[in-house]
């Protein structure tokens, strides 16, 4: 989970980026104003969402995951 003590140093343009697509998305909300926080949201949704289709995508195919995924699916029996 995102921990609120964790802030993170996010990269100008990253987070001149973030401030933009949060202002096309929620243009009747206020600014954006916890740009690492959304950043470390967005990270972890994105390795949730590649982590369980990295698994499917190696049970069909037998191609090994990106080394980036392998942290969380050494422990499952397909890629021990």
């Amino acid at each position: 989970m995102i921990d609120a003590q964790d802030s993170v140093k996010v990269d100008d343009a990253v987070a001149t980026r973030l401030k933009l697509l949060w202002s096309i998305a929620r243009p009747t909300d206020s600014v954006l104003v916890d740009v690492p926080r959304l950043q470390a949201t967005l990270i972890e949704a994105t390795l949730s969402l590649l982590r369980p289709l990295a698994l499917f995508y190696h049970a069909l195919t037998l191609v090994n995951p990106p080394e980036a995924l392998k942290g969380y699916l050494v422990g499952l029996s397909l890629l021990a």
